[in-house]
This record gives structure tokens, sequence and C-alpha cells, in this order.
């Protein structure tokens, strides 16, 4: 999750939970709690009241290590976006609806990394934002490919 993303802006989203109370109860606020944010039949809620603890348990400083990684992972899928941007009119020749033409050899010409990106990009906008594919249909296609 990213701090601003279009109209959305998360101006909290670095400051835990523990602070937030903290900070309510030295100002005489009481803190709004959203019911779902304890349900456990929900995942996000799983890995924040059970697995991080466990994980903080074994090793304290985990939470800011996750929060560095996930910094470092935003910067370079920023990176990537903008290679898949500046190769997309290179490599799709066709783009309709329901249908999206590749021309495969400017694909095979751009890093594995980047030809995979391409591929997940092609199949989200086919099927509504999210890509079905997995490394094994990665590795299938690069096999059809390399024939």
């Amino acid at each position: 999750m990213q701090p601003r993303q279009q109209d959305i802006i998360r101006p909290l989203l670095e400051v835990t939970h523990a602070e937030t109370v903290t900070y309510c109860a030295q100002h005489d606020l009481v803190p709004l709690e959203d019911a779902s944010n304890s349900d456990p039949r929900f995942l996000r809620n799983r890995i924040r009241h059970e697995l991080l603890p466990l994980l903080e348990s074994m090793n304290p400083g985990i939470r800011a290590t996750l929060l560095r990684n996930a910094e470092v992972v935003r910067v370079d899928v920023a990176w990537i976006e903008a290679q898949l941007d500046s190769c997309w009119p290179l490599v799709v020749l066709a783009q309709q609806e329901e249908r999206i033409e590749v021309n495969s050899a400017a694909l095979l010409t751009l890093p594995l990394s980047l030809q995979r990106h391409l591929l997940r990009r092609v199949t989200a906008s086919l099927c509504a934002g999210q890509s079905p594919l997995e490394l094994r249909h990665f590795e299938l296609i690069e096999a059809l490919l390399a024939r």
C-alpha cells in the first residue's frame, strides 16, 4: 500500500497502531476502530495478529526490516513500470478489448524480467486488472517462444 494512490492519501500509513493509541490517549481523543480489523476471517488480520508477532518473537527488528524492504521493492517496481511503459509500444502491435497482439521477436529482445512483467501486464489488461499467470505459465510461454 502506498501513502498516496490517485485521490487517496494515507498520511499515517507508517504510524503504528500503538503510536496512534498513545497519541489519542495523550490528547484525550477516542480512536475509531474498524471492527473488521480484528476479524480473523481476513488474511491481513491473521498476518497482523498472528504471523507478525510470531516473527517478532524470533527477530525483534522484523517490522523495520520489512518496511525497508517494501520501500526498496516499491522503488524497483516504479522503475520496472517505467521500463514497461517505454517498451509497450514496441512490443504490443495491436490492442483491443479482448485481444492484444504481441510482437514475439521484440518481446524476446527484452530481459527475461521485463518479458514476464510485460506478459503479466498484457494478461492483466485482458483479465479485469488481475493477471492469472504464475511462474509455470511464464515458463511455458518462454518454451513456446524459444521454438
